[in-house]
Order: C-alpha cells, then structure tokens, then sequence
C-alpha cells in the first residue's frame, strides 16, 4: 500500500530537478563559448621614440682661458673662449694683445728693441688695443734713434776719413813745394797737422781747399777775418 505524498513535495522535487538541469544547461553553455569565441587583443603599439640633441655644455670657463693666456698658451686661449661664445673670444684675444704690448714695451725699457719687435710682428693677428698701440709707437722712435745714432756715426767716420785725406794731401804737398805753408789757404798757414789757431795766423786768409784747421767757422771761403 502506497502513502500519498503531499503535494509541496511534489512541488519542492520539481524545484530542485529545474535548478539542476539549469545548472548542467549553464556550464554546457559557458563551454561552449569558450571553445568557439576567440577573444584577439590588440596591444597598442608603443609611441615613437623622441630623438633628443643634447648639447655638451662647454667644461672650461673663461678663468681657464685667462689662465692660458698668462702662461703664453694663445692658441689654447682661444679654443677655450671659442667653445664659450664670440664676445668672449674677442675678449680673449684682445687680453692676449694687451700681453704682448706689455711685453713689448718691457722689452724696450730694457733695451731688447729685436725682442720688442718680435712680440709686436706676433700681435699683428690681434686686436689693437691702447697697451698695443703705445708699444708700437715707442718702438718706432727707439727705431728712428737707433738709425739717426747710425747716420751720426757714418758721418763721423766719414769726417775722419776726410780729415786724414786732407792731411795726407798737405803733407805731400808741403813735401812736393818745400814749404812750410799750407797749400789749402791762399795766405801762409802752418801745414796741418799741427793743428792751428787763428791768434796763430796772420789773418785774414782765404780758404782755397779742404779747411783742415777748420779756421773759417762760418764757411764763407775767409778765415781768420
């Protein structure tokens, strides 16, 4: 003899069989999707890479292109302040003028007037600048003393050269006459050498040679007016 079930349990059975078949149908499913849907990812491509410049900024300041100018370094001066700008290029190349004009004028005052012209031809590929420019002008007058002392001493040895000439001539012809006078002056002065006087002579006397007692001061051809 079978019992009756009540109906809730009928009820409840048929909630728990739907959950199940729903639960078996769900998981067919999500599989399902899984092996037929293929999921492509795009991965952005990365941005382009920036090319940057970098300038190599200059490791040498201008107080190390001083400091090669007062060790005589100009050419590595000028590299350095080259690197640094053109206003402090040509503030390097008109400190390397001013050291050599100071240079040169230093050479001067010593009397080293071949060393003076050295530096100078050597400051000619730099800006003039006023310690250049007075070095210039004072080894231009050392120069021009320089040649008037040689111009003096040619013309003394000249003077020499004449006056032993002149002595020479006197003397051969005091040999040639016999006398005693001159031959040089029209009256009868002692031959040369010794020399003579006016108080010596009886004046005045004309000058018909060379003049070698130097008696007509004024060179007008009488001596001993």
């Amino acid at each position: 003899m079978h019992t009756k079930r009540p109906w809730w349990q009928w009820v409840l059975g048929g909630l728990v069989a739907l959950l199940i078949l729903g639960a078996l149908l769900g998981e067919d499913d999500r599989q399902t999707a899984a092996e037929t849907t293929t999921v492509t990812v795009t991965q952005a491509a990365p941005p382009p890479a920036v090319e940057t410049t970098t300038t190599a900024q200059p490791t040498e300041t201008i107080s190390d292109a001083r400091q090669a100018v007062d060790g005589d370094r100009y050419a590595r001066a000028i590299e350095i302040a080259a690197a640094l700008g053109a206003s402090q290029q040509q503030a390097i190349r008109r400190r390397i003028s001013n050291r050599l004009g100071r240079r040169a004028l230093s050479a001067l005052r010593s009397g080293d007037r071949r060393r003076a012209g050295s530096l100078l031809r050597q400051a000619g590929r730099y800006p003039p600048t006023q310690q250049l420019t007075l070095a210039r002008a004072r080894y231009r007058a050392a120069k021009d003393r320089a040649a008037e002392r040689a111009r003096a001493r040619r013309r003394a040895a000249e003077q020499r050269r004449q006056a032993a000439r002149d002595a020479q001539a006197a003397e051969e012809a005091q040999a040639e006459s016999g006398s005693a006078c001159d031959p040089n002056y029209s009256g009868c002065v002692p031959a040369y050498p010794p020399d003579v006087n006016c108080p010596e002579v009886a004046g005045p006397v004309q000058v018909t040679g060379s003049d070698p007692h130097g008696l007509d001061r004024d060179s007008d051809g009488v001596a001993c007016e």
